[in-house]
């Protein structure tokens, strides 16, 4: 049975669309920080 290895590509699949995620929201929070500094100036 190769079950495991099939779960360990599920789990690394899993940590790269959580970090994607992640990633993605950190990167619009720093866009929207961004662009309110600028309309404050």
């Amino acid at each position: 049975m190769e079950h495991k290895r099939d779960l360990k590509q599920d789990d690394i699949v899993d940590n790269v669309i959580g970090f994607g995620v992640s990633f993605g929201f950190f990167l619009l929070v720093a866009v929207i920080f961004t662009i309110a500094s600028l309309f404050q100036h």
